[in-house]
């Protein structure tokens, strides 16, 4: 079961549109996927009660609730919604639940310094990448 934690301390930084997209295409590609959604807002799981029930099944779970229900032990990817806000010792909790963590950022100057937290935190986490274009992508350790 891989992992994926799609996170930025940033409100409106589009993590939801990135957890929603990477659940769709892994279902289509026939994998068994599990979308968490930690933020109490809900945005993906409002899109999972939106989306057509002709597509490829993505389990939706409500992360958000303290007794939220754990990932079958068949799934072969859960995609982790994150909520905006997290910082510290919260911060560092929700990236160890992940192997890939992903950080999307708007092409703006203010992202790019609120996100530096973020970042700092997921180095401290272990080896992951950061990718601030599609052809730069490389380990966090290299920086």
């Amino acid at each position: 079961m891989r992992n994926i934690m799609v996170i930025n301390s940033k409100g409106g930084s589009g993590k939801s549109t990135v957890a929603t997209n990477l659940a769709s295409y892994l279902a289509s590609q026939n994998k068994k996927v599990v979308l968490m959604d930690y933020d109490p807002q809900g945005s993906s799981i409002s899109w999972l009660a939106a989306r057509s029930s002709a597509r490829p099944p993505i389990q939706g779970i409500n992360a958000s609730k303290k007794n939220a229900k754990r990932p079958s032990r068949n799934t072969d990817f859960v995609i982790h919604d994150a909520p905006a806000g997290k910082h510290g010792g919260e911060l560092s909790k929700m990236l160890n639940k992940a192997q890939t963590i992903i950080i999307p950022v708007l092409p703006s100057p203010i992202y790019h310094l609120l996100q530096s937290e973020t970042s700092s935190t997921s180095r401290r986490a272990g080896p992951a990448a950061q990718c601030p274009t599609e052809k730069s992508c490389k380990p966090l350790s290299d920086q």
